[in-house]
């Protein structure tokens, strides 16, 4: 089933329980705004295995595939899986709850995001059991001054794992950021695992992030992070977070492999380079990695994955 707009929102779910959308293609590419539009108090919401195509020159969130904006009500139980989704300022934007209160059981697996502006997928006042196995794509033309693949803040997640993600922008992006992770897990004794991610920025941005996280306590275990810019950054901030970091590798043409700022942070058997990192200096100052190397990783084609 094909559906397409001529004009608004392709279909709206206000205060609405119990539903499904499945296996349609929604076109909202040339003249409509939001494929699917999310408002009211919504619970138990399965969007799966649809085709969905946005505007693919949109600058603003007039125009996205998935909407789910703030104060307007809160996301419980979300099953966002297995969509292909082209184009869009946004590709999938849930806004759970609110500073007081936040949405539970949110799941946004296994989408294929591509051509999006600003976010890939960005949940915000929700508790995220899982944000994996999704491939996401920004658009390499420059929109608004910000684009990130995974953005994760105020609230709690179980698991980002085996996503792959890759930004290619120009110089007038401002910032860039593939994994974004804030406020997370910050008042719970369990940490996010972020393990097995595929992390690639070619960015010539003021700013470059392939992973930032503060106030987040997670575990950081076998991804793969690999950054060419021209800016600043660095491949991991570390700030105001507890973290532990194994089997990982950050390579890096300019930018330092990490940086960590008031943080507890237990770090060992990874592959750091970049820039003018030294190993042993970091080793020393640091107290960590006694095990880790610096070396250039033989990646086959770098272009195409890790």
């Amino acid at each position: 089933v094909i559906l397409n707009d001529t004009a608004g929102v392709l279909i709206t779910l206000n205060n609405t329980n119990n539903f499904s959308v499945n296996n349609l293609t929604l076109n909202v590419a040339t003249n409509g705004t939001h494929a699917i539009n999310i408002t009211g108090n919504v619970n138990n919401i399965k969007i799966r295995n649809c085709k969905i195509f946005a505007n693919p020159n949109a600058t603003t969130e007039t125009y996205c595939a998935i909407f789910k904006s703030y104060n307007t009500g809160f996301a419980n139980n979300i099953d966002i899986s297995n969509n292909t989704i082209d184009g869009g300022f946004n590709s999938i934007l849930m806004v759970g709850g609110n500073t007081s209160v936040s949405g539970n059981n949110i799941k946004i697996d296994s989408n294929i995001c591509t051509n999006y502006d600003y976010l890939g997928i960005h949940v915000n006042y929700g508790n995220a059991t899982s944000l994996s196995y999704n491939n996401i794509r920004a658009r390499s033309t420059n929109g608004y001054v910000h684009s990130y693949c995974i953005a994760i803040q105020n609230g709690t997640a179980l698991k980002i794992v085996n996503n792959k993600l890759y930004l290619n922008r120009l110089a007038s992006t401002t910032n860039t950021y593939a994994l974004y992770i804030k406020n997370i897990n910050r008042y719970i004794p369990t940490r996010v695992l972020v393990c097995n991610n595929d992390i690639r920025i070619n960015s010539a941005s003021s700013t470059t992030y392939a992973v930032y996280t503060h106030t987040a306590n997670f575990n950081f275990y076998n991804n793969s992070v690999y950054t060419t810019s021209s800016g600043g950054g660095a491949g991991l901030h570390i700030y105001s977070s507890a973290a532990t970091l194994y089997n990982n590798i950050f390579y890096n043409t300019n930018l330092y492999p990490i940086v960590v700022g008031s943080s507890s942070v237990v770090s060992d058997y990874n592959n750091l380079q970049g820039g003018s990192f030294n190993l042993a200096s970091w080793q020393s100052s640091s107290g960590q990695d006694a095990h880790s190397l610096s070396i250039q990783p033989r990646f086959i084609n770098s272009a195409i994955n890790l």
